[in-house]
Formats: C-alpha cells, sequence, structure tokens
C-alpha cells in the first residue's frame, strides 16, 4: 500500500497496570497521612488530660492556701502547731468534708481547725487525682521531693510550701511517671 503522507502509528501497549500501581501508591500515601494524624490526636489527647490534671492540682494547691489564709492562728504558728505539723484528723470543725456532709460542726482551735483541713485537704487530693498525694511543710525549696513519703522539706524559711504529686496511670504503678505541682504560700 502506498502511503500517501500519513504515518502509521504502532499500536500502544494496555495501560491498565500502570494505573493499578499508581492507584496502591496513593492509598499508601493517604494511609500514612492518616496515621501521622491519629498519632496527632493522641498526642493532643495526652497533653489535654495532663494539663487538667494539673489544673486541678492548682486548684487544690490554691485551697488549702485559702484554708490557711482562713486560720491564721494556725498557719503562723502562734497556736501551736502549724500546718507543717498538723496531721490529718476528722476533728468535725466542719459540716462538709470532700463532698460528704456531715452533723453540725463543733467548735474547734486552730490547731484542731488545722488538722481538720490537712484531713479534707488530703482526702480532697486522693479523689482528684490518680494516685494523689499532698504535703504542707515549711520548706526553703518547695520544688523538690518524690512524694509525700519523701517530700524533701527542710524546715527552714518563713514560707509553706504545698507539694501535690499524682500519677499519669490510674494506679500507683513503680513505672509510673509522676509529676508534681508545688507552691510557695506565706499566709
Amino acid at each position: 500500500m502506498l502511503n500517501r503522507g500519513y504515518r502509521t502509528v504502532a499500536p500502544r501497549p494496555a495501560d491498565g497496570g500502570y494505573i493499578l500501581i499508581e492507584a496502591l501508591i496513593t492509598v499508601l500515601i493517604f494511609a500514612i497521612g492518616l496515621l501521622g494524624v491519629v498519632g496527632l490526636q493522641a498526642v493532643a489527647l495526652s497533653s489535654s488530660s495532663t494539663s487538667n490534671m494539673r489544673t486541678e492540682a492548682t486548684v487544690l494547691a490554691m485551697d488549702m492556701a485559702d484554708r490557711m489564709r482562713a486560720n491564721r492562728g494556725a498557719a503562723d504558728g502562734t497556736a501551736g502547731v502549724g500546718y507543717d505539723g498538723a496531721g490529718p484528723a476528722a476533728n468535725a470543725c466542719r459540716s462538709v468534708y470532700a463532698g460528704d456532709v456531715e452533723g453540725a460542726p463543733l467548735a474547734c482551735t486552730a490547731e484542731e481547725l488545722a488538722e481538720d483541713d490537712m484531713f479534707d485537704w488530703l482526702e480532697q487530693v486522693e479523689q482528684s487525682l490518680p494516685a494523689g498525694e499532698g504535703m504542707v511543710c515549711i520548706d526553703s525549696t518547695p520544688d523538690d521531693g518524690d512524694d509525700a513519703a519523701d517530700a524533701a522539706c527542710d524546715g527552714l524559711g518563713d514560707a509553706y510550701a504545698i507539694k501535690i504529686w499524682w500519677s499519669q496511670r490510674a494506679t500507683r504503678d513503680l513505672d509510673a511517671e509522676f509529676l508534681r505541682f508545688s507552691m510557695s504560700v506565706r499566709p
């Protein structure tokens, strides 16, 4: 046959295999992107939980500071044992303890009220934070101590340290990381 100026084109191989590979690569890239978004969401959720617990610890520390300011006799040591030496005891000095309603309050001394405050406050710390512990002591370096048993209170200075520890996990696991919030108060 005569070719009258037209070129003959050879038939092209089928493109079906290349399209399938392109589709698989697209799905793979999309899946990796989704995994990144899920990981970012998990980090954001964890940070939000930690932030909420730190806020709760701040509120609890401020609550104890307000209790100390309301009971200046025990806070400044003029009424005997101050808050740093007050052991927690339910002396029936108030009608509400960590949300529990009790009978009519009794007349209490400043020292008994400090013990009552410690009892109520420690109960709130335990209820509000996972594996929560608290300590009030005279301390010149409030940002130390591993837990309430080893609070590292030196008894120096004129400021109280309110220290709160809690776990990132719901149980008191030895491997769990414990967070600390501390605050210095001069009532």
